[in-house]
């Protein structure tokens, strides 16, 4: 007879243990899982009309299985072989037994290549979660305890695929737990392929968008830095145009002021330098203009509005379109701008086109600033050398 007593006191034993040593992160491997492994062995052990010796060998080495891991997860045998060794001697049960317990144990950890009846239903009890219905569920809460034990994040697709792979390569040892839990396996591993092909479109998506986000990221900065980098161009540029034509207008006007102070009478002598000097005074003038409304600050912008940024007509990221709002307001834009990776990107690219249409407007005014200077440049020149010629001769 199996000694009843003695197995309700393991049972409470186990209790106990999982209870007072149970760490934070043991979810799939505690006392529930050992109770129902407990009733499939009974079952399988009753079927196959194990005596009662076995069964109570059985009992001891099932209930004692999963206890190391309360322990030690990384050598979960060699602790529940010590606390099935320490209990079952205190508790006077004989050496030969104990002996047979814990070799049973090592055996579900370190499976042999002609298992024994008892180790195939230690070995079925062990595994007959991935014949059942709520096998998902189970998964997900294994999945749990392995982040937890280990410190490691495990990602979909990883996980999915390790889940097929038990799937498809465990099997039952015993007719019985064949008969009961294979139908159900199957039908886990067909969902569980789609699962794992679900998973990795999904993580492939996932690292295709965080990589064409890099490129998109890339794009747009340098985009932004080649438009800095032309407004610095084209401000130099400027700059040296307002130079040069007010130094040529500063030193003709001082030297004509000059000469009609000295000079007491006028004659067609006074004004033969006149027509082209009057011509180079005026490029530069005009010139200069051009330049001037080239680099002077314009501010192409609107006041902002919410139906005008949602069709990428103003951006929100220009300061000319959100001086005229509220704080809050823009901070409530921006916002919307972080949670909608679309719409930032939208408005990036509007803020780059009106940059682009302020660029634009300052290389043309500067265009017609150089082409002016240099025709007044040409034209008095060849009115000097012209006069020049005539006098000699």
């Amino acid at each position: 007879m199996i000694d009843e007593d003695l197995l309700n006191k393991v049972a409470s034993h186990i209790e106990i243990l999982h209870r007072k040593n149970e760490k934070e992160g043991v979810y799939f491997h505690n006392f529930r899982n050992t109770s129902s492994k407990v009733g499939i062995v009974t079952e399988l052990a009753r079927k196959y009309q194990i005596s009662n010796y076995y069964q109570k060998l059985l009992l001891f080495a099932t209930w004692f299985k999963d206890t190391g891991i309360l322990v030690d997860h990384k050598k979960p045998a060699k602790e529940s072989v010590s606390m099935a060794e320490t209990f079952l001697t205190e508790n006077g049960v004989d050496e030969d037994l104990i002996k047979k317990v814990t070799s049973l144990i090592w055996a579900s950890y370190n499976p042999r290549p002609n298992p024994s009846l008892l180790e195939k239903i230690i070995h079925d009890a062990d595994v007959a979660y991935i014949g059942k219905k709520n096998f998902f569920m189970n998964s997900e809460i294994l999945r749990m305890e392995y982040e937890s034990l280990m410190d490691k994040f495990i990602n979909d697709y990883e996980w999915e695929k390790h889940q097929y792979k038990v799937l498809s390569e465990t099997s039952f040892q015993t007719e019985a737990a064949f008969k009961k839990y294979e139908k159900v396996r199957i039908n886990n591993l067909k969902k569980q392929w789609d699962r794992m092909n679900k998973a990795r479109s999904k993580t492939k998506r996932r690292e295709t968008e965080v990589k064409s986000g890099r490129s998109l990221d890339s794009f747009y900065r340098d985009n932004y830095r080649n438009h800095i980098n032309l407004t610095s161009i084209v401000d130099r540029k400027t700059s040296v145009m307002i130079s040069l034509n007010t130094i040529i207008i500063v030193v003709i006007v001082i030297f004509a002021g000059i000469g009609f102070s000295i000079s007491s009478k006028f004659n067609h002598q006074n004004f033969r330098f006149l027509a082209p000097i009057i011509t180079l005074l005026l490029s530069s003038f005009i010139s200069v203009i051009f330049a001037i409304l080239s680099a002077r600050p314009k501010i192409i912008g609107n006041r902002m509005q919410d139906n005008k940024i949602k069709e990428n007509k103003t951006s929100p990221l220009f300061f000319g379109n959100f001086i005229n709002i509220s704080l809050h307001d823009f901070v409530m834009h921006m916002r919307e701008l972080k949670y909608d990776p679309q719409w930032l990107y939208d408005s990036m690219s509007a803020d780059i086109y009106f940059f682009g249409k302020t660029l634009n407007e300052k290389y043309r005014l500067l265009h017609w600033s150089y082409t002016i200077f240099m025709i007044g440049l040409i034209v008095s020149t060849i009115l000097f050398i012209f006069i020049f010629s005539y006098t000699i001769a």
